[in-house]
């Protein structure tokens, strides 16, 4: 099956919605013309500024497959043990307008997901204060180029970024050049048959695709825009029986931030010890946990 072919089974693929449970709610807006909704987990007895997660669905996914069926609640488990807040926003139609290039141009109802993307964080504060130096991104798949037009095209918003299964779309090269956050983690699993490792074109809308960076080239381009010098801290996971191995480069001596990289040896498009569940999108890796190395990032900037 073609990476095309994978790309338009995945648009006919829904995910369930689930109930919000306690610490969480759904709120639903109108914002340009169009009902909008997000999920917005902020932990009981969480008190003063807090940081803030963004986390950003797939392709066809949607804010409650993202919390539950990709990353299984772990995420809020996380924001639950260390104090900070999760909002989960659902594009329309369970598609990314990406702001940029013909994908984004043919998309129709119109509509401005940055702007959606700013109001997100807006309703966030209005329910609990937040710490403005400390917003992050977390994207899984077309979540994780979404993430990266918000955090290289609003310079000083998004403090860190990290991406599951998903590449920097090179449309956003200057912009992230430009204005790269402060700290960059990609994770990738080299059978990806969605989102290719080695990078190359993918659909992005009707009649039209991107050239998206490789994972080896996005780490080079992140250590060359934030100064990175020396040889990289490495360290390896492979002790079960789930045909995958995990290995971590690590950048921490930059002129500004951090970056990471996890090659996930097998795996496909899948989060790490997460979703989805379909089968064509190959072997989810439970050498790591999606959640804990993302949140394990953004704490070194905290």
């Amino acid at each position: 099956m073609t990476r095309f072919a994978l790309f338009a089974l995945l648009l006919v693929t829904l995910a369930r919605p689930v109930p919000a449970s306690a610490g969480t709610e759904i709120i639903s807006f109108e914002f340009g013309e169009l009902s909008r909704e997000m999920i917005l987990t902020v932990p009981d007895g969480l008190s003063g500024p807090a940081p803030l997660v963004l986390a950003l669905h797939g392709l066809l996914e949607d804010a409650s497959s993202m919390r539950q069926r990709v990353t299984r609640n772990r995420l809020d488990a996380m924001a639950e043990r260390y104090g900070f807040v999760v909002a989960y926003p659902s594009g329309w139609g369970r598609v990314w307008n990406l702001g940029e290039g013909p994908g984004a141009a043919r998309l129709l109802p119109r509509r401005d997901d940055l702007a959606f993307l700013d109001r997100t964080i807006a309703e966030t504060r209005a329910r609990h204060p937040i710490d403005p130096d400390q917003i992050f991104v977390v994207g899984y798949s077309m979540g994780g180029m979404m993430g990266f037009s918000l955090a290289c095209k609003r310079p000083g918003l998004v403090r860190a970024i990290a991406i599951v299964a998903s590449a920097l779309p090179e449309m956003f090269a200057d912009d992230c050049r430009a204005h790269p956050p402060e700290g960059v983690l990609v994770i990738n699993g080299t059978d990806d048959a969605v989102v290719p490792f080695a990078g190359g074109p993918v659909i992005s809308g009707p009649q039209a695709r991107m050239q998206l960076m490789g994972f080896e080239q996005a780490l080079d381009f992140f250590t060359r825009v934030n100064g990175c010098t020396g040889a990289p801290a490495t360290k390896t996971w492979d002790q079960k029986s789930d045909r995958t191995s995990v290995s971590r480069k690590g950048w921490y001596r930059c002129r500004r931030g951090a970056v990471e990289g996890y090659r996930v040896e097998g795996g496909g498009h899948r989060w790490p010890s997460g979703g989805p569940i379909l089968p064509v999108t190959g072997i989810t890796t439970y050498e790591i946990e999606g959640s804990a190395a993302v949140w394990g990032f953004f704490s070194r900037f905290r």
